[in-house]
């Protein structure tokens, strides 16, 4: 440590160690920013036996978190089924004891140390900061925060995902491993839009999820739809129930990130989750991928700029979701069947142009999505922000935070599949295994 400022424990501080944290060390390594770095764990929910889910560009190259990868996707809905073949991306899943490992590494690559211990406050004192954990303070020139302890402006719109999902053995061959059902609408359509994902790992073995989207923070129970999909497509004696997983994540398509020039949110708690899709884990590498050059190149701190644009057409789809959800599982079938499945991955990544966005919107239904775009329009426009807002500066010697926000409920181990992945950093999980899934919908 002797390149460091005296005083420093360490140059930058990561707290968290679940996708947030672990992606922002990761990007550091690869980046070739300096090191060291300490990554603040307090080991009480292991993210060993999760998985997060999502699509993944060919031109990024390998990865070694990723543990499996498939190049079709199936949606289906009462009209049929659509094969969706991926030329340019593929749907990869990556489990949580890979995502660890390839964490250590590039912690052993900044000269850094997963740290066990909880974080209680943040202080910026002159110019470094000053992070309070259970084993003493720490202190660093910049803290990235991925547990939501920095405070944070209140959210506009948005809605709640619930899920409960089972992981199941088969007697029999019965999926198909080389693709994922990413989407089926088969399900009724009533209190938000629902749909069942199934992520197949070996053809005797699945995870799958029921996923509703509403404006209800309830649980909603999925077992009487995962038992008859179950029963119909493998039989009632023909399977078993490995694990099991349920809970309500929250999806805001207006999250203002929390932080100043030296401390940043990161991961979920940045926003960095699509509300209309609930997909984070992209977004979520994107963004460390940018706030690691930042870094390197000195450059000042923002991180991955979502365009208002998109957030908007979140907020619309989320209108569409709790007030129409017939129409939206139409409209997305007529996505994927007027263009190709990579455009339509691009803009959901919101990798798209203008040009391409508008040939895209060109094959929805017209009136249902003008008039959810004039209900949201009410909800676009938050709080404004303060000065110091603003400016992403903090005082010396400001208290930043003292306490960790509510964060919502998982009940079970949550994989991240079709909703929205268990990425949200102070997440809460009380599990119990009967034996299903680590997942399901959730941080993708």
């Amino acid at each position: 440590m002797s390149d460091l400022r005296s005083g420093l424990d360490a140059r930058y501080v990561v707290l968290g160690g679940g996708a947030g944290g672990s992606l922002l060390v990761r990007a550091l390594a690869s980046a070739g920013v300096p090191g060291p770095v300490v990554l603040v764990d307090d080991g009480s929910t292991s993210i060993d036996e999760r998985v997060w889910s999502s699509w993944r560009p060919l031109s990024d190259g390998p990865d070694p978190a990723v543990s499996t990868s498939w190049r079709r996707l199936l949606i289906a809905t009462h009209q049929g089924e659509r094969d969706l073949g991926l030329r340019h991306h593929r749907y990869v899943a990556v489990r949580g004891r890979d995502l660890r490992a390839a964490t250590d590494a590039s912690l052993q690559m900044l000269s850094g140390e997963r740290l066990k211990a909880k974080a209680s406050a943040i202080r910026e004192d002159g110019d470094g900061v000053v992070v309070c954990t259970t084993a003493g303070e720490l202190r660093a020139d910049f803290m990235f925060d991925s547990i939501g302890l920095l405070p944070a402006r209140p959210s506009t719109g948005g809605a709640w995902m619930s899920f409960e999902g089972w992981e199941v053995e088969s007697a029999q061959p019965t999926f198909d491993p080389r693709s994922v059902r990413l989407m089926d609408f088969r399900v009724p359509q009533h209190d938000g839009v629902a749909f069942l994902h199934t992520l197949p790992w070996t053809s005797t073995h699945a995870l799958v999820e029921f996923t509703r989207i509403s404006g209800s923070t309830a649980p909603t129970s999925g077992e009487s739809f995962l038992r008859t999909h179950l029963d119909r497509t493998v039989g009632a004696d023909g399977y078993r129930v490995l694990r099991h997983e349920e809970g309500v994540l929250p999806l805001r398509p207006h999250v203002h990130r929390p932080g100043t020039a030296r401390c940043l949110a990161v991961g979920a708690a940045a926003g960095m989750v699509k509300a209309s899709t609930g997909y984070g884990y992209q977004l979520m590498r994107q963004d460390s991928a940018r706030l690691a050059e930042q870094l390197r190149d000195g450059e000042e701190l923002s991180g991955l700029r979502r365009r208002p644009r998109h957030r908007a057409m979140d907020a619309v789809f989320l209108e569409l979701a709790l007030h129409d959800p017939a129409t939206l599982a139409t409209s997305l079938e007529l996505l994927f069947a007027c263009n190709s499945a990579d455009l339509v991955l691009r803009f959901l990544s919101e990798a798209t142009t203008l040009n391409a966005e508008a040939r895209l919107v060109s094959s929805l239904p017209v009136s249902p999505f003008v008039r959810a775009a004039l209900r949201t329009l009410t909800q676009c426009s938050g709080p404004r922000p303060t000065q110091r807002e603003q400016d992403g500066n903090g005082a010396a010697g400001t208290v930043l935070s003292t306490a960790p926000h509510p964060s919502p409920v998982v009940r079970g181990r949550r994989t991240f599949g079709p909703s929205m992945p268990l990425t949200i950093p102070a997440m809460v999980t009380t599990g119990h295994a009967t034996r299903r899934g680590a997942g399901g919908v959730g941080s993708r």
